[in-house]
């Protein structure tokens, strides 16, 4: 709905309202309902800023933070690969950096709608430079929020560097985590750079007797970004581009995370396990860089009560004004708001976020029937 002004190229028109329903379109009998643009422009303003890496001047934007490093670090060329399922124009995808939040290249819903978008394989590929020792998220995004695997097609999605052997993210089937979305972040090492400056390492350990196949997640969640930092689907039972090799049952596996450092002061994390073993279900640990006795920062054995899922939280933090030690990778704090007297909080739940629980339900259930890569 526009209400015109008086300069005939449209430069005084005012948009008043956006359709919120009605009978086809501009029936003269039928009146059509709108919504009142006003009354929504904070949440577009906001959005605007979020959003854009240049926002109109009136709406007078924050600045946005630059990310750590220096713009002479050295370009490592991303490969990001996505096979989508039968619906793939309902399939988007958003990279940016973080902590800034900067827009490096954004995929609309409808931009493979095209069958010259895609190769015979229903996938595709690009590739993106960016500078190396920062880490980055993937948002994959769906329009009607049902992902894109694996009941109409069964799509994934990995990320590759150009210097390193195998990939940042593997190959992860399309589950969204989420509404609409999922966010994977991850870190691209410099080329002479070894490990990450900071890290966890999760070791998950099968039960005596567990069955492989029904091990169906293990996630660590940076609360803060609501960024998947680990997303692991079916690990026990890996693919074929996987450092472990084709087709390979392991029982027990080691994860290396890298994870905001030290200048993003204090972040949560969420480690969160899904194991419909009904016997004896996986147990797990997390150390504070090297897989250490020293630097363990929580256990959790293989009893969830009666559920086939536990989550458990804990807090990195930085505290202002003190130099932080630098022989270790990271430090770990205590929650002053949530402690109980310990050297480390630490926090146990029954369950993974309720948002995103039954998507996957319905979306792991369609695994256990077979997903293959």
């Amino acid at each position: 709905l526009i209400r015109l002004g008086d300069d005939l190229n449209g430069g005084e028109d005012v948009q008043m309202g956006i359709v919120s329903w009605g009978l086809q379109c501009g029936d003269e009998d039928f009146p059509g309902v709108y919504a009142r643009v006003g009354e929504h422009y904070d949440w577009i303003a906001k959005s605007v800023c979020e959003l854009s890496d240049s926002p109109p001047s009136y709406l007078k934007c924050p600045t946005k933070p630059y990310p750590p490093g220096s713009p002479y670090d050295p370009v490592v060329d991303l490969t990001i690969t996505i096979r989508f399922d039968d619906y793939r124009s309902e399939t988007g995808w958003l990279l940016e950096s973080i902590p800034d939040m900067r827009n490096i290249i954004f995929r609309s819903f409808g931009y493979y709608k095209s069958e010259t978008t895609v190769d015979d394989y229903n996938s595709m590929s690009e590739t993106v430079p960016v500078h190396s020792g920062r880490f980055y998220m993937l948002s994959l995004l769906d329009e009607f929020a049902d992902g894109f695997c694996c009941q109409v097609g069964e799509g994934y999605f990995r990320v590759e560097s150009a210097i390193d052997e195998y990939p940042i993210v593997e190959t992860t089937p399309g589950i969204l985590w989420s509404p609409h979305a999922l966010r994977r972040a991850f870190y691209v090492s410099p080329p002479d750079e070894a490990n990450p400056p900071s890290y966890v390492t999760i070791v998950v350990k099968l039960g005596e007797e567990a069955d492989p196949g029904k091990f169906l997640l293990v996630a660590l969640e940076n609360v803060m970004y609501e960024a998947l930092m680990l997303y692991e689907i079916r690990p026990f039972v890996t693919v074929s581009d996987s450092r472990s090799g084709v087709g390979t049952v392991v029982y027990s596996r080691t994860f290396q995370v890298p994870v905001l450092g030290t200048e993003f002061n204090r972040q949560r994390y969420n480690v969160m396990v899904y194991d419909d073993n009904e016997v004896s279900q996986a147990s797990f640990e997390v150390y504070r860089g090297y897989p250490d006795p020293e630097n363990l920062i929580l256990a959790q054995d293989g009893s969830y009560g009666d559920k086939n899922n536990i989550s458990r939280s804990f807090v990195m933090f930085k505290k202002q004004g003190i130099k932080p030690r630098t022989d270790l990778p990271d430090l770990i704090e205590p929650d002053p708001s949530e402690s109980d007297g310990d050297d480390l909080t630490v926090h146990s739940g029954g369950s993974i976020p309720q948002y995103s629980m039954p998507l996957l339900l319905a979306a792991l259930l369609s695994l256990i029937i077979g997903w293959r890569n």
